[in-house]
C-alpha cells in the first residue's frame, strides 16, 4: 500500500500528469493512479523510482506488462529520452522513431483518438498563445510610435 506522503511526492515529480501520455489531473476532471512500472505481480515495489504517476486509461492498458527480457520493457518517463523513441506529428499523432518507441505506443495505446485530440488542443493553445504575444509586442510598437509622433506633432506644431 503506497502511504499518502509517497503518493504526493510522486504526484509532485510528475506535476500532476500522466508519466506515459501526459494529460493531467485538470485535463482529466480528477486525481490519477500510481502505477508500479515494475508490477507489484512481478516483484515491482514501493519506491519513488518504481512509481509512476499516471491515467486510469494508461495503467489500465499497461496492465502488469513486464517482459522477461529487458530489452522489450516499456519506455520509463523519466529515466529515458521520449525524444529518442517518439515524435509528434502535425495531425497529433505519435510516431516510432525506434522499437522501443512502436511498443509504447502500441501498448499504451498513445494514439487513441481522445490522446490525439488532446494533443492537437495543446498545439492549438500554444499557437494562439504565440500569436496573442505577437499581437501584444505589435501594438506595443503601435503606441510607442504614436507617442513619438504625437511627441514630434507637440514640439513642432508649436
Amino acid at each position: 500500500m503506497i502511504s499518502a506522503r509517497l503518493r504526493r511526492a510522486v504526484r509532485s515529480i510528475y506535476d500532476a500528469h500522466c508519466g506515459y501520455c501526459g494529460v493531467s489531473e485538470v485535463e482529466v476532471g480528477a486525481p490519477l493512479t500510481v502505477d508500479h512500472y515494475q508490477p507489484e505481480s512481478r516483484q515491482g515495489f514501493d519506491a519513488l523510482e518504481n512509481l509512476v504517476y499516471c491515467c486510469q486509461a494508461c495503467n489500465a492498458f499497461k496492465s502488469d506488462y513486464w517482459p522477461a527480457d529487458p530489452a522489450l520493457r516499456l519506455l520509463h518517463p523519466l529515466r529515458d529520452d521520449l525524444g529518442i523513441h517518439l515524435r509528434q506529428e502535425v495531425d497529433g499523432r505519435l510516431t516510432a522513431l525506434t522499437e522501443a518507441g512502436a511498443r509504447q505506443i502500441e501498448r499504451l495505446h498513445l494514439n487513441r483518438p481522445q490522446l490525439v485530440r488532446h494533443r492537437l488542443n495543446i498545439q492549438e493553445r500554444r499557437l494562439e498563445q504565440h500569436a496573442h504575444a505577437e499581437m501584444r509586442r505589435e501594438l506595443s510598437r503601435i503606441a510607442q510610435r504614436l507617442k513619438r509622433l504625437e511627441e514630434r506633432f507637440e514640439r513642432d506644431g508649436r
